[in-house]
C-alpha cells in the first residue's frame, strides 16, 4: 500500500521540492522532483499519483511558457468535457498570449 499522507516522510521530501524549490519551466518536472528529493523517479511518479487519488493533492500542472515556444506554435490542450465550457471563455477572453480559440 502507496503512503498519501503528506506527513508520510516520503511525501514530505516529494512536496517539498515540488512547492518550494522547483522553479520555472522544467522540461522533466519528475526527474527534476527525483534528483532533488533524492526519491526514485518511479516512486515519485506513484506518489504524486496516489496523492491525486486520494485527494491529498488537488493538482499536478506545469505554466507553458507562451514566451519559449516557436513563433506560431500550436498549443492543444484535453479538457474534461464538463469544463470545456469554462476553459473555453477563460481562454477566448482573458488569456494573452492565445491568438487564435477553437472550441470542437
Amino acid at each position: 500500500m502507496i503512503a498519501i499522507e503528506h506527513t508520510d516522510a516520503v511525501n514530505s521530501k516529494i512536496l517539498a521540492v515540488s512547492e518550494d524549490r522547483i522553479q520555472g519551466f522544467v522540461r522533466e518536472p519528475f526527474s527534476e522532483i527525483a534528483r532533488l528529493s533524492g526519491v526514485e523517479e518511479t516512486v515519485v511518479l506513484h506518489r504524486i499519483k496516489a496523492m491525486l487519488t486520494a485527494g491529498t493533492i488537488r493538482r499536478v500542472r506545469q505554466t507553458l511558457l507562451a514566451t519559449n515556444l516557436a513563433d506560431g506554435a500550436l498549443v492543444a490542450w484535453k479538457v474534461p468535457d464538463d469544463r470545456l465550457d469554462g476553459a473555453f471563455g477563460f481562454m477566448f477572453r482573458q488569456d494573452a498570449f492565445s491568438g487564435h480559440v477553437v472550441y470542437d
